[in-house]
């Protein structure tokens, strides 16, 4: 039997993919309007940050819960609104 463990002490995991703040901000605002029209190749690391943003901003405006860039990755270094 395989048993598997993670240590979850030390703070969420960090994302899979390097979070560009302007990109994320872009798509926050665009999710914000429900306009889905991504200036990013979607494999890109702007894209990925735009698309996350996106979902955060279409959130917001559907009445989801939401966080913006500030509180989504305030724990990570160099973080600003």
């Amino acid at each position: 039997m395989l048993e598997v463990s993670f240590d979850v002490s030390s703070g969420p995991p960090a994302p899979a993919f390097a979070v560009v703040g302007h990109a994320w901000k872009q798509g926050f605002k665009a999710g914000k309007a429900l306009r889905k029209n991504c200036p990013y190749a979607r494999e890109t690391p702007e894209g990925s940050s735009w698309f996350d943003g996106w979902n955060e901003g279409a959130a917001k405006t559907l009445g989801f819960p939401y966080r913006t860039f500030t509180r989504k990755f305030s724990r990570v270094a160099g973080a600003s609104s």
